[in-house]
């Protein structure tokens, strides 16, 4: 095991598994704010994995502020590109349609800076 600095340094060791037992509580086998998780996510593709699970994983290390701010950014670029054109194409009612809610269903009783942004 490397050392760096008098510290350790582990390598990400993810663990295979067939599935994670509950889709919904992902967060509680993966640490999905841990700075490798992109590699082990990588890896476990990579290697056929149908799943994998952090637990025992000595490697954890949490996200900076600004990894956190650059993944939220990432993640609502990834909506708008999949939310808003099919908000655009075929417009619906959210009570009709039995869910969803579209940017073009905010309005002024939302915190300006979204608000404003749907106005454009």
């Amino acid at each position: 095991m490397p050392r760096t600095h008098g510290l350790q340094v582990f390598a990400p060791a993810p663990t295979a598994t067939h599935r994670l037992e509950d889709p919904e509580r992902a967060d509680e086998a993966r640490h999905l704010d841990c700075r490798a998780y992109d590699r082990c996510l990588a890896g476990a593709a990579a290697q056929g994995w149908r799943s994998f699970h952090c637990r025992g994983c000595a490697a954890y290390v949490a996200q900076t502020p600004g990894e956190r701010y650059r993944d939220l950014l990432g993640l609502l670029q990834l909506l708008a590109e999949v939310q808003l054109p099919a908000a655009v194409e075929a417009p619906r009612s959210p009570a009709r349609a039995g869910g969803g809610l579209f940017l073009r269903d905010l309005d002024d009783t939302m915190p300006l800076p979204l608000a404003a942004a749907t106005r454009r």
